[in-house]
Parts: C-alpha cells; sequence; structure tokens
C-alpha cells in the first residue's frame, strides 16, 4: 500500500542553489532560521561576506533577514554578486 506523507508545512532543512557570475554553482544546506549573512560566510570560500550580496528574484536580501523570511525553499537558485566596490 502506497501512502503519500505529502506536507504543506516547509521543511526546515534544505539545499540552496548559490550561483555566481561565472555560473559556478555551491550548494548549500540551510535551515528556516538561518539568517543571509550565516550564508555568505558558506557560499565560495574565496569570496569575502562583507564584499558580497545575494539576490533572489531580482530582491537584494538583507544580511539581517531569515531563509524563511526571504521566501527560500528547496533548489531555489540565489545568485551572489561580489568585488572590491561591493559592500554588505
Amino acid at each position: 500500500m502506497n501512502i503519500c506523507q505529502c506536507s504543506d508545512k516547509p521543511q526546515n532543512k534544505f539545499t540552496i542553489i548559490v550561483e555566481n557570475h561565472e555560473n559556478d554553482r555551491d550548494y548549500i544546506e540551510v535551515e528556516l532560521k538561518q539568517t543571509i549573512s550565516d550564508v555568505k560566510r558558506r557560499v565560495f570560500k574565496n569570496v569575502d561576506p562583507a564584499k558580497s550580496q545575494l539576490y533572489f528574484k531580482r530582491t537584494k536580501l538583507l544580511n539581517n533577514r531569515t531563509i524563511q523570511d526571504c521566501g527560500l525553499t528547496k533548489d531555489s537558485i540565489v545568485y551572489i554578486i561580489y568585488g572590491d566596490n561591493i559592500s554588505e
């Protein structure tokens, strides 16, 4: 017997995809209560979090907002821009 165990509740832990301008991707496991600042510290080891910005659906994600606040879900693609002329 097959029983569907589907739920409308968001998953607490899941993977998001962070893509840079060169189409390199980093797959990051996140939790709903983590902040964008937490995610930036884990993305692309050579990127300074203070000199980077994350965008989702053309909206800049603020450092103090949580994954849940930003509406990120499993396999959401977030874009990162970074460089010396970029600030948080």
